[in-house]
């Protein structure tokens, strides 16, 4: 039993301690010394060019930061469009450059 309950927080632990591009385990084992950052009087940071380099930002990039019971996880916000693709469904049928026209001109009415 005890050993099952290991396994699964260890399960558990390696799906949402994602750092970035690089995995829970390798974060663990990585003998590269903890990257460390200063908060400004403003509130900002910057980012070590480590950190950088294993999340994949770049400047202009966004970061997120998701609050777990371990603390926070920083995540890249970037993502690449193609992930949006087939988001939405298809259309029942096709629509027309000039219903699109159309609903364009509509919403520019509205504003």
């Amino acid at each position: 039993m005890g050993l099952r309950i290991l396994c699964a927080i260890e399960l558990f632990v390696q799906m949402f301690l994602t750092l970035g591009k690089i995995s829970y385990l390798e974060a663990i084992y990585t003998r590269d010394p903890m990257a460390t950052a200063t908060i400004t009087s403003k509130g900002q940071i910057t980012l070590p060019k480590s950190v950088r380099t294993k999340l994949g930002v770049e400047p202009g990039h966004r970061v997120e930061f998701i609050e777990t019971d371990a603390g926070f996880l920083v995540k890249s916000a970037t993502r690449d469009i193609r992930a949006l693709k087939g988001i939405l469904p298809k259309p029942r049928r096709p629509v027309t450059i000039e219903a699109m026209n159309r609903s364009l001109a509509r919403m520019g009415r509205v504003r």
